[in-house]
């Protein structure tokens, strides 16, 4: 894509550092964003016992035009399933608007595409069309000698409500802890129809 060590890059969901970290530490230009307040803690510390320069700012999507200029990078990625959350519902329980998820999309999108410069690219994902409801065991932890904890990854699709929801489960014994997430069941050819129409 001709995306270079040269290129100017932002990463909109930066979290806790993945991939970006390690990009920058191979010597990518990369500006770093997030909207949750712990995120950008955690990247930052992650940055500076790394030596890094790199800091991660915290903004929400529609406060980028406060930051940064129009055109100026050649490559924006919103990766981590993050972009179907643009109209909340990321660790928290709303009521799901269809009609108003679907503009705060269109929003987004616009809001991504006035900072690419003319040719630039952007890389968003999301769940697979093909996803269905399931919850499996992905993992186990054990935080500071505590007890070992099961990680369970759930999800819930409501296909003829255009809602989906998910949650990262810990369970100790029978006793199961998570946050809810709940959005608009978003599909791979609306976000394509979408970017269209905002000029991408």
């Amino acid at each position: 894509m001709g995306i270079t060590k040269e290129s100017k890059i932002v990463d909109v969901s930066a979290g806790g550092g993945f991939p970006s970290l390690d990009l920058i530490k191979d010597g990518y230009d990369i500006a770093c964003v997030d909207g949750f307040q712990d995120q950008v803690d955690l990247f930052n510390e992650k940055a500076e016992n790394s030596g890094l320069d790199a800091r991660c700012i915290n903004s929400r999507w529609d406060n980028l035009g406060n930051i940064f200029e129009e055109n100026s990078f050649d490559f924006l990625f919103c990766r981590g399933n993050s972009f179907i959350y643009a109209g909340g519902g990321w660790n928290e329980m709303i009521e799901i608007n269809l009609n108003k998820s679907v503009e705060d999309y269109k929003k987004t999108l616009a809001i991504f595409y006035k900072f690419l410069k003319p040719g630039g690219w952007i890389y968003i994902d999301k769940f697979k069309d093909t996803e269905t409801s399931h919850k499996e065991k992905v993992g186990q932890i054990q935080v500071a000698g505590g007890p070992k904890e099961e990680l369970i990854f759930w999800t819930q699709r409501y296909s003829d409500k255009k809602i989906r929801q998910a949650s990262m489960i810990r369970k100790i014994g029978d006793v199961e802890s998570g946050v809810p997430n709940i959005t608009y069941d978003l599909l791979g050819g609306e976000l394509e129809n979408m970017m269209k129409e905002v000029g991408l």
